[in-house]
């Protein structure tokens, strides 16, 4: 009897530390998705006022922090883009989709990059991707992307890709 009230004695704080460590470990994670989010939101306002290289800083902080974090991703693209770095900006807007791949902001915003570079086939399949997944705030988008994507199309069919 007395062994098994040892084994107990030293199994009960065992259960405790483990619980106490995975309360703390859940409440870390919570608080770093904070911390994130803050240097999203600055990422944000910064874009917006059109610092860009503050903005990048800031996203790349929060995609240090969150690497999960396709919003983070696609609006760094998005300043890369406003810097006429494509090459970057669709590197980002590839990773946001593979995260998350019916994101169609991201679709979008890589479409124009795509676009603008001439990098027709994938242009064309952003396009496509935008217009499979744009959500209703989206509809006046839809359009140009449709037209976008018939020009592209056309363009594509008479000069081929080699």
């Amino acid at each position: 009897m007395e062994n098994n009230v040892d084994k107990s004695i030293k199994i009960v704080p065992l259960i405790v530390l483990f619980f106490l460590f995975s309360s703390s470990s859940a409440q870390q994670e919570q608080v770093e998705l904070k911390v994130a989010e803050e240097y999203y939101n600055q990422g944000d306002i910064h874009r917006h006022k059109g610092e860009y290289d503050q903005a990048i800083s800031d996203y790349t902080i929060a995609l240090g922090i969150n690497p999960s974090y396709a919003e983070a991703y696609c609006n760094r693209g998005n300043a890369y883009q406003s810097k006429d770095h494509y090459d970057q900006a669709i590197s980002d807007y590839n990773k946001a989709l593979e995260i998350n791949p019916g994101y169609a902001a991201a679709y979008f915003s890589k479409a124009l990059a795509c676009d603008e570079v001439g990098r027709i086939s994938e242009a064309i399949e952003a396009y496509r991707g935008f217009i499979q997944y744009a959500l209703p705030e989206y509809a006046r988008y839809i359009p140009h992307a449709r037209r976008r994507l018939r020009a592209l199309e056309s363009r594509e069919a008479f000069w081929p890709v080699l």
